[in-house]
């Protein structure tokens, strides 16, 4: 059944934020009964942890008389408005009731407490008016042409919800379809903090990626794709975490770490040795990759544990050196297979870990200590 014009844009709305950041975080609206009533949950949220956003759209589709200025104006505040307090509907329900929702991936699960989270109201008029609206603590507005530039600019569903919560603290007003001023003044912030910090880059960068920074970046997320794969395998909680971690990486961040992923691969292959790289140094997950070239067809035993042990000593490591104890260390290692297929591996320490005095030694021995990380994050400039 051909879905209704208003329904197109909805399902536009989640599915172009599937394409450019993850189709795993990204929910499909439910239908809830309660009492005589029947509502629907919002027209999709973007969840990536602890954090979400709630989304609904409104579009116009024109009749026979296109709309005067006054009257786009007037619907384009009485939509916003319908679409505010249809997000507030949304997070009151969810607190109530226990509803399982379902990514665009196709998992299926219930999500955490979304007393916090934001709403987005996606508009869309064919006459786009400037229009300006009130300032609300709780919901953002913005035209559907700022909704894809956005994605276009971040490509990470985690970079899309900080910014509208960044968004919503600055104070920053912006007319309907000028989200890119506000985008610009938020990614000025970033820029200058990004400087004070060598090793460092932006968390918003000011301009679109250009070609070469967009495939070195594919290189990175390459690594979000190969997690999601695992979902079978590892189950659903724990190939989310990879993901979050991963997700977390700006676009700049990517593409650097790409860029160096390349060259690493390239020095294992002429030296026929295992090579690490320390890729991103963040307050919530720090990521190591792990290089080696193996031809047996299965991952032999010592070498599963030799990678177990590489993720402890690493997060061990941290720790000691003042990361925060609830913070995570990722290790991603692929095993080159001569004439074969290659197989990654996803590796996610958290907690307190031990290793025997022994062992650790051993394995700083064979793993000397990491040099900087290609990327490290500064914290996001207040406007």
């Amino acid at each position: 059944m051909e879905l209704s014009p208003g329904l197109r844009i909805e399902a536009f709305t989640r599915e172009f934020a599937g394409v450019f950041g993850m189709p795993d975080f990204v929910y499909a609206p439910e239908t809830v009964t309660q009492g005589r009533r029947r509502r629907e949950l919002s027209d999709g949220l973007l969840v990536v942890g602890q954090r979400g956003l709630i989304l609904q759209s409104k579009s116009r589709h024109p009749g026979q008389q296109p709309d005067t200025a006054d009257k786009a104006e007037r619907w384009c505040h009485s939509e916003g408005a319908d679409g505010m307090r249809q997000g507030r509907g949304t997070r009151r329900t969810m607190q109530q009731l226990q509803v399982p929702f379902t990514s665009v991936r196709g998992h299926r699960r219930l999500l955490p407490d979304s007393s916090s989270w934001p709403t987005v109201v996606i508009i869309w008029h064919p006459d786009m008016p400037t229009v300006e609206f009130p300032a609300e603590p709780d919901t953002l507005f913005m035209s559907l042409p700022d909704w894809s530039m956005l994605h276009r600019m971040i490509r990470s569903t985690s970079g899309v919800i900080s910014y509208v919560e960044r968004a919503l603290a600055s104070g920053i007003k912006v007319p309907l379809g000028h989200e890119q001023h506000r985008y610009q003044a938020l990614a000025a912030g970033d820029l200058i903090a990004a400087y004070a910090v060598p090793g460092s880059v932006p968390g918003l960068r000011p301009f679109f990626p250009d070609d070469r920074t967009l495939r070195n970046a594919v290189i990175f997320e390459e690594l979000l794709e190969l997690a999601a794969r695992a979902a079978d395998v590892i189950g659903v909680d724990a190939y989310l975490r990879v993901l979050e971690a991963l997700d977390r990486t700006p676009v700049e961040a990517r593409s650097s770490i790409g860029a160096t992923m390349k060259g690493v691969f390239e020095d294992m292959i002429r030296s026929n040795s295992a090579h690490c790289l320390y890729a991103t140094g963040t307050p919530q997950t720090r990521l190591h990759l792990l290089y080696a070239i193996d031809a047996s067809p299965a991952l032999p035993a010592q070498l599963q544990a030799g990678i177990a042990n590489f993720g402890k000593l690493r997060h061990l490591q941290a720790i000691e050196a003042g990361a925060d104890p609830d913070s995570e260390t990722l290790v991603v290692t692929r095993i080159h297979r001569p004439g074969g297929t290659d197989s990654v591996f996803f590796n996610l320490v958290s907690g307190p870990v031990t290793l025997f005095p022994a062992a650790r030694a051993a394995l700083e021995e064979f793993y000397k200590p990491h040099r900087e990380p290609v990327w490290q994050a500064t914290p996001a400039a207040p406007y």
